[in-house]
């Protein structure tokens, strides 16, 4: 199998060892922008004009509480363990968020109710506890582990400012703001669904053969939400969003 279009690169350990224990880290990094205009219509007058240009991003390196240990797969057994494997959770390291936030608002009616609000919001958390969690599937044939992960910065983006510093009514027609990864108007998507990665199987021959592996995880096209936003009134509204994060999982075994 070539590792490298697998996922994964394995730095190869010196003798095969039964059940193999790994300290686990996660690094990664992202980045999120939305473009949003709109024009409502105003009752004798000008339409008003609300324009927002938002943009963040993530970065992280955190370590897990426990170990992954990788068990032999023995099939024929009542309680096989490569069955009783279960995900990581519970990670603690950095994390940075970067956020800006452009936002003005023409009105149509009253030019004294124009209104603008641009700043950056920054967040460094040196020691962050997050739930991030790793997922794990073993089939004990043909002796696989397939596993991905889930939201690094969950806790570290509940904390983050959801708006400007001094931040006090809401610009009209506009939200705080729209740098929250995996931004929709619809239903259904945000951060815990973009961070979610693909899928990476490796063999357990190889985990049992490893001094080191390094998987590669990144979004997903089902993680990620409409490009347009899903607008609740395309004829006053358009609107883009998106971004990217890639991060790599790395094992490392315990001697």
């Amino acid at each position: 199998c070539d590792t490298a279009v697998a996922g994964y690169s394995v730095d190869p350990a010196n003798h095969y060892r039964k059940a193999p224990r790994f300290d686990v880290r996660f690094a990664g990094a992202g980045d999120w922008r939305t473009v949003y205009h709109s024009e409502p219509p105003n009752q004798g007058g000008d339409n008003d004009t609300n324009d927002a240009h938002d943009r963040s991003t993530q970065s992280w390196d955190l370590a897990f509480r426990h170990r992954l240990r990788v068990p032999q797969c023995r099939p024929a057994l009542s309680q096989n363990p490569c069955e009783q494997l279960t995900g990581l959770e519970d990670a603690r390291g950095e994390t940075i968020i970067d956020a800006r936030v452009r936002h003005t608002h023409v009105d149509g009616l009253y030019s004294e109710l124009n209104m603008a609000e641009h700043c950056r919001i920054h967040q460094r958390r040196g020691n962050a506890r997050e739930p991030a969690a790793v997922l794990l599937d073993a089939v004990s044939e043909p002796g696989e582990l397939t596993l991905a992960t889930q939201d690094p910065v969950s806790d570290s983006l509940i904390k983050f400012p959801a708006a400007c510093p001094g931040h006090d009514d809401s610009l009209d027609g506009l939200l705080d703001n729209y740098y929250t990864p995996g931004f929709s108007f619809a239903d259904g998507w945000g951060p815990e669904r973009w961070f979610t990665s693909r899928r990476v199987t490796i063999p357990l021959r190889v985990l049992h053969r490893a001094k080191r592996v390094d998987v590669r995880v990144a979004d997903r096209p089902g993680g990620t939400p409409p490009a347009d936003c899903a607008v609740h009134d395309p004829s006053t509204e358009r609107c883009s969003t998106g971004g990217a994060w890639s991060g790599v999982l790395s094992l490392v075994l315990v001697r």
